[in-house]
């Protein structure tokens, strides 16, 4: 992971809203069981004003993470958030790190700007627990 970095074959960077299109393949591969009329609703509507960041290899995207935002409400006031979807990686290119680099690197940029909650509902929790995310236990799902 810290070598593809190093040695200059991995870029992550975060996509301009006009490129954000260029993800729909990724997604596709990815997300199949997703049908059609629902990858053209969100890459017609969410990815309007949604954050990408993806990894570039060989000048191709290998991986992508999205920050759709949400507002929540606290108490009075209403807070940004985001809420972290269509995290992928095309399956040549798993087991690098770069979902882990990907993650790091938007949260990063959420702390810079303040960002004071990020939700993320994974389709396999498991993916996610080497990074220290985990669900609420059921008591604190009943809080809700």
């Amino acid at each position: 992971m810290v070598d593809a970095v190093r040695e200059n074959k991995m870029k992550i960077r975060k996509l301009d809203q006009s490129e954000h299109g260029k993800t729909r393949s990724l997604w596709e591969q990815v997300f199949s069981e997703d049908s059609q009329e629902f990858v053209d609703y969100y890459y017609y509507i969410k990815t309007k004003d949604n954050t990408i960041y993806v990894i570039e290899e060989d000048d191709e995207i290998r991986a992508m993470l999205q920050l759709n935002p949400y507002q929540v409400k606290l108490q009075e006031s209403v807070v940004p958030s985001d809420y972290i979807v269509g995290v992928a990686t095309q399956a040549e290119y798993r087991g690098r790190g770069y979902m882990r680099n990907l993650l790091i690197h938007a949260l990063q940029d959420q702390y810079s700007q303040k960002m004071p909650f990020t939700f993320l509902m994974p389709a396999a929790e498991a993916i996610y627990y080497c990074l220290l995310y985990t669900s609420p236990s059921p008591r604190d799902r009943s809080l809700s």
